[in-house]
């Protein structure tokens, strides 16, 4: 089911209003930050050429939402952010590597326990949607 924040991600894919992976990665500390999430993950350049790898593109709505998510995870604890950052940058490079991005399916892809990242996939290309929470208050 598509929430109204789906509905204004993929309204931004189609307006074009787009942030490519290299920019969004830069903005959350750089490609490096995916070693601090996943020890082992190759990074793109020595994981597959970048021409083979399945182009990733932030919605603007997606990259709105992830901001505003770790600007809340800053000033509640003082790692909570920089963990996510590299959990984001970590689950990029394995979308790009691993995902085709062939089909027209919306998935979200876990980033922790209740946190998710919602893509959508079509044309060749995997586009973030945004960050889904899944988490129940006990």
């Amino acid at each position: 089911m598509l929430t109204s924040a789906d509905r204004a991600a993929l309204a931004d894919r189609a307006a074009g209003r787009l942030i490519d992976s290299d920019t969004m990665a830069q903005r959350l500390g750089g490609w490096q930050m995916a070693r601090l999430h996943d020890v082992g993950l190759r990074l793109p350049v020595a994981g597959r050429a970048a021409d083979t790898a399945t182009p990733l593109w932030w919605s603007a709505t997606a990259v709105a939402e992830c901001e505003r998510f770790l600007r809340l995870l800053a000033a509640l604890d003082g790692g909570g952010d920089r963990r996510c950052a590299a959990a984001l940058v970590a689950t990029m490079i394995r979308l790009m590597i691993e995902q085709s991005g062939e089909g027209r399916d919306i998935v979200d892809v876990p980033l922790f326990a209740s946190l998710a990242l919602r893509i959508g996939m079509a044309d060749g290309a995997i586009t973030v949607l945004g960050l889904r929470d899944h988490g129940t208050i006990r």
